[in-house]
């Protein structure tokens, strides 16, 4: 992501009135439909289907011993259910990716008992089970990435899939692993996460050196690890706990030739933090009430700001980027759901264009249609 110029007179406060506020209108609330007992924070997805241009969400619905997911069809308003019904419990994980070179779609499910399930698209029209794994020794498997090897810029052999996941006991050895998706198997441990809970991973590609970096957001401290050297090259002490909820890697470019790299994350003591990826430096601390805001997820909606799911009112919270690793306050807009928002997506709508997709604890799916404004508003 590049950052425009942004004036510091585009925001006049913390939360008020600013020259690009954003607005969400509601259009349309899904049916209840969704019973998961600790919440859908990562068990729900949106994409947009090379195959029919269309919009599509994905979610679960814990029923009686069995754990469904569904693909609801924005355009037809109808769900379709994966078959069989291969988890028991509740989902930790729901999550699309696409081989773009290849037309290859993939979701991949995984569950608080370890069990980790890969749906392919095939002929028959529909997602089928291509593998489900059982993650020895493991439970809670919160974050993956695909890397597939078309799209790295040096040479790998497989496509990968990187999780993080919760050990049962305290002697397990990693709390990160690689699993081929060629090869069906896992390949490697991430060595330095041994013991670490870490529930959210990103990867950065650092064009300065060629490198890609497994960002490792762990309970107190930001793990950055060379992936393909599996060396750990930087620890970030963090000070504050839960900072492994949510986060993006974003980039502000200083000339035609470099870009300075940043992490954003959020803590559940109401913290939103920004550290430099390079120096390690922590660059801007926004504080909101402790133990009140509490930040589930964290949506980049342009080059301009992001959206971060929020506790406070069930609402949202925007904030815009600003150069030198600085964020700031634009809108708090409050009031949108029955209960915690948990999950925020970017979907294209076939009738309202841009939309914004929430998902809340007790099982809500909201749909808000957005709305570009230039002037000063108060929102």
């Amino acid at each position: 992501m590049r950052l425009r110029t942004i004036d510091n007179n585009d925001s006049l406060n913390m939360w008020g009135y600013s020259k690009i506020s954003p607005n969400f209108r509601f259009k349309e609330k899904l049916n209840k439909s969704i019973d998961c007992t600790y919440g859908i924070c990562n068990s729900f997805d949106t994409f947009l289907s090379p195959r029919d241009n269309q919009s599509y969400i994905i979610y679960s619905n814990k029923i009686g011993t069995c754990t469904n997911i569904y693909i609801y069809s924005i355009q037809k308003k109808e769900s379709k259910k994966l078959s069989p019904s291969v988890h028991l419990k509740e989902l930790r994980l729901l999550k699309y990716f696409i081989d773009k070179s290849k037309k290859r779609e993939y979701i991949i499910s995984a569950d608080c008992e370890g069990i980790l399930c890969i749906w392919k698209f095939t002929n028959n029209n529909n997602f089928s089970l291509q593998n489900k794994i059982t993650v020895f020794n493991q439970i809670d498997i919160y974050s993956c990435l695909l890397l597939f090897k078309d799209d790295i810029k040096i040479k790998i052999e497989d496509d990968y899939i990187i999780f993080a996941c919760e050990a049962i006991s305290d002697d397990d050895t990693t709390a990160t692993k690689v699993y081929s998706l060629n090869k069906g198997n896992f390949i490697r441990n991430i060595l330095f996460t041994h013991k670490e809970k870490i529930r959210n991973l990103l990867m950065w590609y650092n064009k300065k050196n060629n490198e890609y970096y497994l960002i490792c957001l762990a309970m107190d401290k930001i793990l950055i690890i060379n992936f393909m050297k599996n060396q750990k090259e930087k620890e970030i002490i963090t000070k504050e706990k839960n900072t492994y909820n949510c986060g993006i890697i974003y980039s502000e470019k200083i000339d035609e030739q470099n870009e300075k790299y940043y992490l954003c994350c959020t803590s559940s003591t109401g913290h939103i933090l920004v550290f430099d990826l390079e120096d390690g430096k922590k660059t801007c601390d926004i504080v909101l009430k402790p133990f009140i805001h509490r930040v589930y997820d964290i949506l980049p909606w342009n080059e301009k700001y992001f959206i971060v799911a929020d506790t406070i009112e069930n609402g949202f919270l925007v904030f815009g980027f600003k150069y030198g690793g600085q964020i700031f306050g634009i809108s708090n807009i409050t009031g949108q759901d029955e209960d915690d928002i948990e999950c925020i997506k970017k979907i294209n709508h076939h009738e309202y264009g841009e939309c914004l997709v929430t998902a809340s604890h007790k099982g809500y799916i909201k749909i808000f249609m957005y709305i570009s404004t230039n002037f000063f508003c108060n929102l």
